[in-house]
């Protein structure tokens, strides 16, 4: 069975996402620093960016690949809503992104439900077992 559709374009955006949340963590702990400021720069950022974007590029390579269970792509990405909901009373930039970052969250369970989706999961794990 061919990969669908929606699960390749689901996986390329993990991907980019991953990437964009890794550029946007290293600047924001540069712009830390920035302006003559004499305080070291905060580090927090780039780690937290760093996590989740090794968590996102893992869950792309597992969407991707089709092998492991969709519960654990389900929860590899949704470290990043709970990221956005703990920043939320702390930066007015995470609460406005925030309800993008839930909808396509929301959008990917909704993908990993699709009867497609799960019939393919289930044909790339039987795949994977030597059945003798």
């Amino acid at each position: 069975m061919r990969r669908p559709a929606g699960v390749a374009v689901a996986a390329l955006l993990l991907w980019l996402v991953a990437v964009a949340v890794a550029l946007l963590g290293v600047a924001a702990t540069l712009m830390s620093s920035c302006c003559g400021s004499a305080d070291p720069p905060d580090s927090g950022p780039m780690l937290l960016g760093l996590v989740v974007a090794v968590l996102y590029a893992v869950a792309g390579t597992c969407l991707w690949t089709g092998r492991p269970n969709r519960v654990l792509i389900v929860a590899l990405t949704g470290v990043l809503p709970i990221v956005h909901a703990a920043l939320l009373s702390r930066s007015s930039d995470a609460a406005t992104i925030f309800l993008p970052v839930l909808v396509a969250w929301a959008g990917l369970c909704v993908l990993l439900r699709s009867a497609t989706t799960a019939s393919w999961f289930s044909d790339q794990r039987g795949r994977g077992v030597d059945r003798r």
